[in-house]
């Protein structure tokens, strides 16, 4: 019983030294990611942007959320973009004019 009560004892002591050693290897504090806001309006301003916005976010995700109002996140230079935008405005930015910004090729007609 003495034997057993030792090894535990130990077994608690080198977990709690790895812990300890773990934890002296976090140095410095994590940086957080801090989003700029900013309304699609503003977005649609730069070209970058407006093309990361195209791959990352997409049509069916603005129709399926449903709401007035919609937030998308982006990534784009390193930084975290939050869009906002109305649901018109952002069907006005995925269809320009009811025509979509990408070139659809026309069907045949045999």
């Amino acid at each position: 019983m003495k034997t057993m009560k030792l090894t535990i004892v130990a077994a608690v002591l080198a977990l709690f030294m790895i812990g300890v050693v773990n934890a002296q290897d976090i140095k410095e504090k994590p940086k957080f990611q801090v989003g700029v806001c900013m309304s699609l309006k503003n977005a649609v301003n730069d070209p970058g942007l407006m093309k990361a916005i195209y791959q990352q976010v997409s049509m069916q995700e603005v129709i399926k959320a449903h709401q007035h109002v919609y937030t998308a996140k982006v990534y784009y230079n390193g930084k975290v973009y939050l869009i906002t935008g109305t649901f018109d405005e952002w069907m006005d930015f995925f269809l320009r004019d009811g025509r979509p910004l990408v070139r659809i090729r026309p069907k045949s007609v045999l």
